[in-house]
């Protein structure tokens, strides 16, 4: 995990270092759509709509729970009333958000390199490379705050385990962090191309809910 310390766009908070995942998991291919948001909750928060496109407004807390799910890593409980703990019910398996090791493993797909198609930025600013893989500020306009939003998800090109939008689109939600700030990963529509990288970890307080913010789901 991590970056190389020559890589464009590197925060100091992204040291290379070896992690061991040992248990296998499956990753959500797509965010989770407001469609899906919409059918496990019966609500949906976004402020940019659309059925596929995925949901916003969602903080840590929302999706874990206030009380029991905001212990982790004391323990993998969630509260009933959370879009895990209704997920969990409905289909009667332990869906969670991935950890920061599963988030970069998954999107990294086997590169080391600043994007998952293995290549390096040549701008933080925008790139060539990343305008096929995620919309984000360089490709996608400024003015999308007032109109458009994020766009629906699998609408650029995924990685080589056939993952959608782990760059841009909106920031995923991970297990890390602690109780006060969680962490979240791969960049939004409105990120610079530096701020979609592999390796960037950015966050905000657990309750904070954005149009900025999503996630995808693990098992």
């Amino acid at each position: 995990m991590g970056s190389p310390t020559n890589e464009l766009g590197r925060f100091n908070n992204e040291n290379s270092h070896e992690v061991t995942i040992d248990k296998p998991f499956y990753i959500g291919v797509f965010e989770i759509t407001q469609k899906q948001y919409q059918l496990i909750t019966g609500c949906d928060p976004s402020e940019f709509v659309g059925d596929t496109k995925p949901v916003q407004n969602v903080s840590f807390l929302d999706i874990r729970g206030r009380e029991k799910g905001a212990a982790w890593p004391a323990n993998d409980d969630v509260d009933d009333y959370s879009f895990l703990g209704k997920l969990r019910a409905k289909l009667k398996m332990n869906f969670d958000l991935p950890t920061e090791e599963q988030w970069e493993y998954a999107c990294r797909a086997g590169t080391v390199t600043a994007l998952n198609n293995g290549t390096n930025l040549a701008s933080i600013d925008t790139d060539s490379n990343l305008d096929i893989l995620g919309l984000y500020a360089g490709n996608g306009g400024l003015d999308l705050w007032k109109s458009k939003g994020p766009t629906a998800v699998g609408s650029y090109r995924p990685n080589s385990w056939g993952l959608y939008d782990m760059h841009g689109n909106v920031w995923e939600w991970c297990l890390a962090g602690n109780t006060g700030i969680r962490v979240f990963r791969g960049g939004c529509w409105r990120s610079c191309a530096g701020n979609c990288r592999s390796a960037r970890r950015d966050g905000n307080c657990s309750g904070n809910a954005s149009a900025l913010y999503g996630f995808r789901v693990v098992l």
